[in-house]
């Protein structure tokens, strides 16, 4: 069934962490990554939250926001680009004040200092929107030292839902940068994302495509798909009113 946004809303949550403890390893891109998706959701007129360098209670705060501005039949968005683990079959999100300091084991010390994906996506899920997006850009080549495994591990995928990881279950995505600003996978979404007409299917088609050509089959973006109509996030003549909540940082260390 062809579907646009129709009568809904769209809102989305950005978060981009490049700055981190030692030795947690600094990452380039993700606060660039986070202002370029805004700015470009924005522009088709999604509400959009965004934060920079997060700690955890900050990252939470966040969260609980953005859930509650969520309406039946709202679009949703949530983008993470940072640094993620999994353990026990669970994705964490980190925040820039992770500091794992021996004194518990470590997959305790994660579970209690990090943010749980899997909790983001029950959260939005709970309050009914027509369509949930959930991107994360994570689990970088300059990845944290630990005992976890690598990447990210498969995610259950509520009704209604499109979820993206921008490499592979349990593969690391490239640390790097082709523009000079944005990491290959988000690159390659601002180039789709705001295509006019075009279903978020096939929109996310492309991103996979361009990602898995520009790093000769390193890095394939990993979907997961459960939904029943095509939505389209950008209209030959999108109209509505915008709303920019936003938290700036002078500088991308900050």
């Amino acid at each position: 069934m062809a579907s646009s946004t129709g009568s809904s809303h769209k809102k989305a949550l950005v978060i981009g962490i490049n700055k981190y403890i030692d030795p947690t390893p600094v990452l380039q891109t993700c606060i660039a990554d986070a202002k370029c998706l805004s700015k470009t959701l924005i522009d088709i007129d999604f509400d959009v939250l965004q934060e920079h360098n997060c700690t955890y209670i900050e990252f939470q705060q966040k969260i609980d926001e953005f859930v509650g501005k969520i309406q039946k039949q709202d679009i949703t968005l949530f983008y993470f680009a940072g640094h993620g683990l999994q353990s026990d079959e669970k994705n964490y999100l980190i925040s820039s004040d992770y500091n794992y300091d021996h004194s518990i084991d470590e997959k305790t010390y994660l579970a209690r200092n990090s943010v749980n994906a899997q909790y983001i996506l029950h959260k939005i899920t709970m309050k009914q929107p027509r369509t949930i997006i959930f991107i994360l850009d994570c689990c970088r080549t300059k990845k944290i030292k630990s005992n976890f495994m690598p990447g990210l591990s498969p995610m259950d995928t509520p009704p209604e839902t499109l979820l993206v990881f921008s490499c592979g279950v349990g593969r690391a995505a490239l640390d790097e940068t082709r523009n000079r600003q944005n990491s290959i996978f988000t690159e390659s979404l601002l180039r789709h994302i705001a295509t006019p007409d075009e279903d978020i299917e096939s929109l996310f088609m492309k991103v996979t495509r361009d990602v898995r050509d520009a790093t000769d089959d390193y890095q394939i973006p990993y979907r997961q798909i459960c939904l029943t109509e095509r939505i389209f996030l950008a209209k030959s003549k999108s109209a509505g009113k915008v709303v920019f909540y936003s938290i700036f940082r002078e500088d991308q260390s900050k």
